[in-house]
């Protein structure tokens, strides 16, 4: 019964080990550099979600995250630049390098994030879905929102932009949502 015991909590640590790994590894993704590697984050991050359930709600909060970090859609098509500013001194020579801290063709990345959340909201039967998830979506800037015929549960929404058109057709909400200080630029159906 010992060796039993022993050997299922170190395959559980295992587990864990492999699912902090990974999602390391996802969230990295999620805030790399190019839109191709964002996106690929966007995917991984749910296939972990699907894959290991008691993590679900940390797969969706990194997500939601996303969509709530500041976002400009002006500079959207700005592509990113790296400036290095070399000064030398008699006895020494000092590299400043600087960074932007936008992230160019962000749209599409959180495009794709609001199709997987949609995605996932749609069978509330699936073993996959996220409708009993909290989604905070807080301030987040939602542009072409599609969450026809999705199953929420608590959904905070308070201060967002829904920017372009925002369909919420068939939808349901299980538990409390939250639309407080929301703004809707184009049409809301």
């Amino acid at each position: 019964y010992r060796r039993q015991a022993l050997s299922e909590r170190e395959e559980r640590a295992a587990d864990v080990l492999r699912f902090d790994q990974r999602f390391a590894s996802a969230a990295a993704q999620l805030g790399g550099a190019t839109p191709a590697n964002r996106i690929a984050g966007v995917y991984a991050v749910p296939a972990l979600a699907d894959q290991y359930p008691r993590h679900r709600q940390q797969s969706v909060d990194v997500l939601c995250g996303y969509l709530r970090l500041p976002f400009n859609p002006d500079e959207d098509g700005i592509a990113t630049t790296e400036t290095t500013v070399v000064t030398s001194t008699q006895d020494r020579t000092v590299t400043e390098r600087t960074l932007p801290a936008r992230t160019p063709h962000d749209l599409e990345v959180r495009h794709t994030i609001q199709l997987v959340i949609a995605d996932h909201l749609r069978d509330p039967d699936s073993a996959t879905s996220w409708t009993p998830m909290t989604l905070n979506l807080r301030g987040a800037h939602l542009h072409d929102a599609t969450f026809f015929s999705c199953n929420f549960g608590a959904s905070e929404f308070s201060d967002a932009i829904f920017a372009g058109d925002s369909v919420f057709v068939g939808a349901a909400f299980a538990r409390d949502a939250v639309f407080l200080g929301a703004s809707f630029a184009g049409d809301a159906v």
